[in-house]
């Protein structure tokens, strides 16, 4: 399947469209669910955040950068031909424009200390850390 909608951009649009909408409602449901728990952090991964626009929902947003190199890298570790990361990477918005349009960039491109540090520092001010 994702040879094919990689490949036909109608193909794709169509997956997302009967995909989408059932997503939205799954995050939308397990974001209620942390809201009324009294939860004061919650966060959800969703590649095409901006694309979708979805960013209104959430009242801060986060990206996960690194550089195309990397990105390319940790693609091919999944198994994924040249062919194949080029497909996925032109389906979405470039890297540097999500980090533009985030409030925050967590760059992950050191080692797991370093990623530690930068949740960490991000999360310490909302609290999150405590206990």
């Amino acid at each position: 399947m994702a040879a094919r909608v990689f490949s036909d951009p109608a193909a794709r649009l169509e997956l997302e469209r009967i995909l989408h909408p059932r997503i939205q409602e799954r995050w939308q449901a397990w974001l209620d669910q942390r809201r009324s728990g009294g939860s004061p952090v919650a966060f959800v991964v969703i590649p095409l955040l901006f694309e979708k626009d979805y960013a209104a929902h959430f009242d801060h947003v986060v990206a996960i950068g690194c550089s195309a190199a990397t990105q390319r890298s940790r693609l091919g570790n999944r198994g994924w031909s040249g062919d194949q990361i080029k497909a996925r990477l032109e389906a979405q918005m470039p890297m540097e424009e999500k980090m533009r349009r985030s409030d925050a960039v967590i760059w992950n491109e050191g080692d797991l200390v370093c990623l530690e540090e930068q949740w960490r520092l991000l999360l310490d001010p909302w609290g999150c850390l405590q206990g």
